[in-house]
C-alpha cells in the first residue's frame, strides 16, 4: 500500500509541476500577444496580459471595472460587466466595445472574443479584446462619403431617410417630441441665371454654415436636395417655429452683410412628428408647409397641419 500511495503521490507532484511550466509557457505566450487578454472565472479576472495591463494604467486587478474602462458617449447600450459580455457573445456570436485607454486617453474599438476552459471542474473562459480601430476607422470614413454632401460638407438625402426613421420609432416607442424644419432658398434660380453657378454654390455653403452655428447638432442638418434642407429636432413644434424663425431672420441679415454672394431669404415648412406618421405621410406634410410660405409671399415660416 505505501509502494502505491508513494507512486500516486509521485505522478501527482508530476503532473502538478508538468502543470505549472504549462502555466508559465501560457502566460508567457498571452504576455507577448498583441491583443488584450485576460482569465475570468467565478467573477473575478484571476490574470492579464501585459497589453492588458498596459490599457488599463495603475488601476489594480481586484478594482477593475470593465463599465469604468467604456466610452459609454459611444453606445449607452454596451454591456457593462464580464457576465454580461459572456452572456452577449453567446447570443450573438461577437460583440464590439469601445474602451478609452487609460495609457492614452483615446478611445479604441475591440472585438471581442470568448474561449472556454474546463480545467479540474472549473469552468474558465480567456476572453481576448482585439482591436479593430483601423478597420473601424476606414468603415467611418466610407461612410462619412456615402452620407455626407459634397458641396456643403452637411449630411445628404441617404443619411436624412435614416434619420427620420429613427425619429419616427423613437416617437412611436417612447413618445419622444420630434419635429421637422424643411427650407429652401427664395428665388434661387434668379441666383444661379444672374450671377452664375459658381455664385448659387456659394450661397449653398454659406447657408450650411448658418444652419451649423445656428444648431447645436450638426448630425440633425441634411441637404436634401438642390437648395432644399431639412432639419431634425428632439422638441416639439412650438420650439421648432422659434428655431425656424431665429434662421429665417440670422440667413437674411447675415446673407445682407455678405460681399461674396447676393442679399437672399429662405422659407420655411414645420411640423411635429406624431405616432401616427409614416415618412411619406411627414414628407408630404412639410412640403405642403414649405409650398404654403412661398405662396404666402415667401421669407416666411408655416407651421403645417
Amino acid at each position: 500500500i505505501s509502494i502505491i500511495i508513494g507512486i500516486m503521490l509521485d505522478k501527482q507532484i508530476k503532473l502538478k509541476d508538468r502543470m505549472n511550466r504549462l502555466v508559465k509557457l501560457y502566460k508567457t505566450i498571452l504576455d507577448f500577444t498583441e491583443n488584450m487578454i485576460i482569465v475570468y472565472s467565478d467573477g473575478k479576472i484571476e490574470s492579464m496580459n501585459r497589453a492588458f495591463k498596459r490599457f488599463i494604467g495603475d488601476m489594480n486587478i481586484d478594482d477593475i471595472n470593465i463599465c469604468s474602462l467604456m466610452d459609454l458617449s459611444m453606445d449607452r447600450y454596451l454591456p457593462c460587466s464580464i457576465d454580461e459580455i459572456i452572456y452577449r457573445i453567446e447570443r450573438d456570436g461577437t460583440v464590439i466595445l469601445f474602451m478609452k485607454s487609460r495609457e492614452s486617453g483615446y478611445t479604441e474599438e475591440f472585438e471581442v472574443i470568448k474561449h472556454d476552459i474546463h480545467e479540474d471542474g472549473k469552468k474558465r473562459y480567456i476572453i481576448e479584446f482585439k482591436n479593430i480601430s483601423e478597420i473601424f476607422e476606414e468603415k467611418s470614413e466610407l461612410q462619412k462619403e456615402v452620407f455626407t454632401d459634397y458641396l456643403t460638407g452637411l449630411l445628404n438625402r441617404k443619411a436624412f431617410d435614416g434619420a427620420l426613421l429613427k425619429a419616427i420609432q423613437s416617437v412611436k416607442r417612447d413618445g419622444a417630441k420630434r419635429s421637422l424644419i424643411m427650407l429652401d432658398i427664395d428665388y434661387f434660380k434668379d441666383i444661379n441665371d444672374r450671377f452664375g453657378h459658381d455664385t448659387g454654390d456659394k450661397a449653398l455653403k454659406f447657408l450650411a454654415e448658418i444652419l451649423s452655428d445656428t444648431i447645436n447638432r450638426r448630425e440633425h442638418i441634411f441637404r436634401w436636395g438642390g437648395e432644399e434642407f431639412m432639419i431634425l429636432l428632439d422638441t416639439d413644434v412650438e420650439s421648432a417655429i422659434e428655431i425656424a424663425e431665429q434662421l429665417r431672420e440670422r440667413i437674411e441679415d447675415a446673407s445682407l452683410h455678405n460681399p461674396d454672394i447676393p442679399t437672399f431669404t429662405c422659407s420655411f415648412g414645420v411640423i411635429e412628428i406624431d405616432e401616427n406618421s409614416t415618412v411619406l405621410n411627414i414628407l408630404s406634410r412639410v412640403d405642403k408647409a414649405l409650398y404654403r410660405a412661398k405662396r404666402a409671399g415667401r421669407n416666411r415660416v408655416v407651421r403645417g397641419d
